[in-house]
């Protein structure tokens, strides 16, 4: 949180900041300067910060192997391989932070491109988004999935039970472990131990920055209230339009943050 708070200089630090530079400098500071002023939540990182995260998760991955035993190894690569591929997922989908992330194949679609994510809702489901993929995230799955194939047959022994969720977790004995909050945030080891849900409040600001209507980004990020549901029966909600203009913004903002779809390297 520290390091996050410290993305942005409050407009009192502003101040102190000016009347330090001016009595080693013998400049006032300018009266006519507007002070800053921010509007909205201030748990969204800027840019550069997502960009060494992203950058930090690629050098886990490449740096996993370095050390200790083959199966120790095996074990390392694949858990920061798989933190990697669940936080690309959440900051192109704005999935919450959750227990099991994908808990079933029926809810994506590869070959459409599309995902049903059901996060946060009830029984009849009226919160469950539908969201369109970009290639990256469709590429990296799909590194995902030939890699999982691997290590599954590999450490089948180890399993104690059959794993159906595609994401898992593996503790030092090889065993399947859920993927959770808690695991996730300790494999990615953010700097700064931001909080999880940062993938949100940085996604929901972004698509109104690249002109997505409100319709458009509540529709995203699940915000409608009874009877808005733009997925309803009745709804004048246009899917197309809707798929166009997200996947759009979300596709260029992977790219500007550096994500890359990555092969698995237990094969």
């Amino acid at each position: 949180m520290g390091l996050i708070e410290q993305q942005w200089a409050r407009p009192q630090a502003i101040e102190e900041l000016q009347r330090a530079n001016s009595m080693h400098t013998g400049e006032a500071p300018s009266s006519k300067q507007k002070k800053t002023h921010y509007v909205g939540s201030q748990l969204v990182p800027k840019a550069s910060y997502v960009e060494k995260l992203v950058v930090h998760m690629q050098q886990q991955i490449a740096s996993a192997d370095q050390s200790g035993s083959l199966f120790q190894r095996t074990v390392n690569v694949h858990n920061r391989y798989t933190a990697y591929t669940v936080a690309m997922l959440m900051f192109c989908t704005g999935y919450r932070s959750i227990r099991d992330p994908l808990p079933k194949w029926d809810q994506l679609s590869l070959s459409r491109r599309m995902m049903v994510i059901a996060d946060k809702t009830d029984d009849a489901q009226s919160h469950a988004r539908f969201l369109p993929l970009p290639t990256i995230m469709v590429e990296q799955i799909q590194h995902y999935l030939r890699h999982r194939e691997a290590i599954v047959g590999r450490l089948k022994l180890y399993l104690q039970q059959q794993w159906d969720s595609p994401f898992l977790f593996l503790d030092t004995y090889g065993h399947a472990k859920q993927v959770t909050p808690k695991r996730l945030q300790e494999h990615l080891n953010w700097s700064g131990s931001p909080p999880l849900n940062i993938n949100r409040h940085y996604l929901h600001t972004h698509l109104k920055e690249s002109s997505c209507s409100s319709e458009l980004v509540d529709a995203f990020m699940g915000h409608w209230d009874a009877g808005q549901e733009p997925w309803a029966k009745y709804s004048t909600f246009c899917p197309r339009e809707y798929r166009e203009h997200i996947s759009a913004a979300v596709e260029l903002m992977l790219q500007r943050q550096g994500w890359r779809a990555i092969e698995g390297a237990v094969l």
